[in-house]
Parts: structure tokens; C-alpha cells; sequence
């Protein structure tokens, strides 16, 4: 939905993956554990946007707190709209 949005105004998409741990107010051990999963959907994102001549920018958020993450980059990159998406945490209904 966010490529369609890009697509119809003439203002670049910005993809942001906020990874966080799965138990809340938890944090990554180390700083150096791998983000591979997350870098990897980021080039997922930009090569869908690409592939619909959508300028597109990515950012990636270790340890950070999705709702504080979210707002910083609204205000940051001066985002209207954002658009929002979440994966489910495993074992959570």
C-alpha cells in the first residue's frame, strides 16, 4: 500500500524496520547480533518500490522502542501519511 501511496504523489517512500526483541522492555545482548533478517527485508522493500519507479530510502532501528522509533522518523523525515505495518509475534495470539 505504501509503494501504491509513493507512487501517486511525487514524494520519495521511506521504508523504517524497528527490530526489537520479543519480551517487552527487553534489549539485544550485544549490539553486534546480526540484523541480517531485517536488512533483508528493507532490500526486499526497496526492490518492490523500485520495481514500480519509486524513489525509496531505508532506515533500521535496533533496540528501540517501536512507538518512540516510529514518531522520531515522522518528525525526522516530516512523513504525511505513514503507513504502518507490524508482524505477529511468534507464539502470541
Amino acid at each position: 500500500m505504501a509503494v501504491a501511496l509513493a507512487r501517486l504523489s511525487s514524494h520519495p517512500l521511506k521504508v523504517v524496520y524497528v527490530s526489537t526483541t520479543r519480551e517487552k522492555g527487553a534489549r539485544r545482548k550485544r549490539a553486534s547480533m546480526s540484523l541480517a533478517n531485517e536488512e533483508s527485508i528493507l532490500k526486499e522493500a526497496a526492490a518492490a518500490a523500485s520495481r514500480y519507479d519509486v524513489d525509496v530510502s531505508t532506515s533500521l532501528r535496533a533496540n528501540a522502542a517501536p512507538e518512540e522509533a516510529i514518531l522520531q522518523e515522522i518528525e525526522t523525515s516530516g512523513a504525511d501519511p505513514a503507513v504502518l505495518g507490524v508482524d505477529r509475534i511468534q507464539g502470541e495470539h
